[in-house]
């Protein structure tokens, strides 16, 4: 281990400080950010139940009638959540061949277009549900949800934690180094500057008469003088 006489007072009680004030904040800031982590993500599984579930009834009746209209229309209002990435709806019915498949996605603009396309990002969380007709299985609907926004809020939740503890921390930090320059730092410069002068034969500086001492520090002071006297 090396030897750290050779540092000064301040530099190990700043080091002290740091640590001290740092840990605890570091700590909460985990805790804290866990906790805001795991109700972002449980929040946004429950979006694809909660999505799902209406958009598979309000389905039923324009996949029954080959309302293509009426179908796009349902489909791109799921889509007015940002987090819906696409919406696919297949149809079991044997006669409806025209509404076998039909998918909205999103576009590199994060508009809404048609397309048939089979392959999407595998970042996405999908969710699937059958759709019935008076009881009657007549097809499918899939939603891809996109997690990339839930990440941006994240990394917004870390930054702003991150940014937090570093404020808070230098707060503590500057405050605590305050007091304790003043109450023990200052003091103990002033008796070593004071006990070097005496050991060289020099006049004492007359501040460190004026300078208040306190508790331990005051006894030592009074000490060092009646020795010197």
């Amino acid at each position: 281990m090396k030897n750290i006489s050779k540092y000064s007072i301040s530099f190990i009680v700043i080091v002290i400080i740091v640590v001290i004030t740092s840990l605890p904040l570091i700590v909460i800031g985990v805790i804290n950010y866990r906790t805001e982590s795991s109700s972002v993500w449980e929040a946004f599984n429950n979006k694809k139940r909660m999505t799902l579930e209406p958009l598979a009834n309000s389905l039923a009746i324009p996949l029954w009638s080959f309302d293509e209209i009426q179908l796009s229309n349902i489909m791109e209002s799921a889509m007015s959540d940002r987090e819906v990435y696409a919406v696919e709806v297949r149809s079991t019915a044997q006669s409806n061949i025209k509404f076998r498949r039909f998918v909205k996605i999103r576009d590199a603009q994060w508009n809404i277009i048609e397309t048939q396309q089979n392959d999407f990002p595998s970042e996405l969380v999908g969710a699937e549900k059958l759709i019935y007709f008076s009881e009657e299985n007549i097809g499918t609907v899939k939603i891809y949800l996109t997690p990339k926004f839930v990440l941006n809020n994240l990394r917004g939740i870390l930054i702003i934690s991150l940014v937090s503890i570093i404020f808070l921390d230098m707060i503590l930090v500057l405050n605590l180094y305050y007091l304790l320059w003043k109450i023990i730092i200052k003091p103990l410069r002033s008796l070593e500057q004071y006990t070097v002068a005496v050991s060289n034969g020099k006049t004492p500086d007359e501040k460190f008469i004026e300078l208040k001492f306190y508790g331990e520090l005051f006894s030592f002071r009074n000490a060092i003088e009646k020795m010197v006297k």
